[in-house]
C-alpha cells in the first residue's frame, strides 16, 4: 500500500522515497515536518516550473502535518497560488479552513463548501485566468476524496435512488 506523504513527495520532487528521505506520513520518518526540515521545498516541480515561467498553484492536500511547525499562513516557495487546508475536517469534506495565498478562509457545512467542489472551482478559476492571460500554467490538484471517510457530495446523495443493482446468478 502506498503511503500518502512518500507518494506526494515523489510527485513534488521527481525522486523515489529513499532519495526524498520521506518514508512515512509522520515524523521522524516523514510528514510535512520532515519534508520541510530537509529543505525539500526549495526544489520541487513548483519551483522548477515557476523559474521556467509557468504560473503555478497547489490546490488541496499538501503533506500530513502541514503547517504544524510553521506559521498558519505559510506556503512553500514555487507556488504563485496556494489553497491548502490547515485545520478542521477536510477529510470529511466540510468544516475546514484553507490557507488561501496566506489568508485563512473558513468553510462550513453548506453544499457549496464540499471540499472537492471547492478545489475544482479554484482549479478552474486558476486555469481560466492563466489561459486568458496567455500564460503557461501548472496546477497540482490534490483532493481528499480518495481518503476515508469518502462522503458523497450533497448533490450526489439521491442521484441513484431509483436504480437497483441487478442481482444476477453470478452476483
Amino acid at each position: 500500500m502506498a503511503l500518502c506523504c512518500p507518494s506526494r513527495s515523489c510527485i513534488l520532487r521527481g525522486q523515489y522515497p529513499h532519495n526524498t528521505q520521506i518514508l512515512g506520513n509522520q515524523p521522524p520518518r516523514g510528514g510535512f515536518e520532515r519534508f520541510h526540515e530537509l529543505g525539500n521545498e526549495e526544489s520541487t516541480v513548483g519551483v522548477w516550473l515557476q523559474v521556467a515561467g509557468y504560473r503555478t498553484t497547489l490546490i488541496g492536500k499538501y503533506l500530513n502535518g502541514y503547517p504544524r511547525i510553521v506559521e498558519t499562513t505559510y506556503f512553500p516557495p514555487g507556488w504563485d497560488e496556494w489553497y491548502s487546508p490547515l485545520k478542521g475536517a477536510p477529510y470529511r469534506q466540510f468544516k475546514y479552513t484553507l490557507n488561501e495565498n496566506g489568508k485563512l478562509v473558513d468553510y462550513g457545512t453548506k453544499s457549496e463548501d464540499y471540499g472537492t467542489d471547492v478545489y475544482t472551482n479554484k482549479a478552474l478559476d486558476f486555469m481560466g485566468r492563466s489561459i486568458e492571460a496567455g500564460q503557461p500554467f501548472f496546477a497540482f490538484i490534490s483532493v481528499y476524496a480518495p481518503h476515508t471517510p469518502t462522503p458523497a457530495a450533497p448533490r450526489q446523495k439521491t442521484l441513484f435512488n431509483d436504480v437497483s443493482v441487478p442481482r444476477s446468478h453470478s452476483f
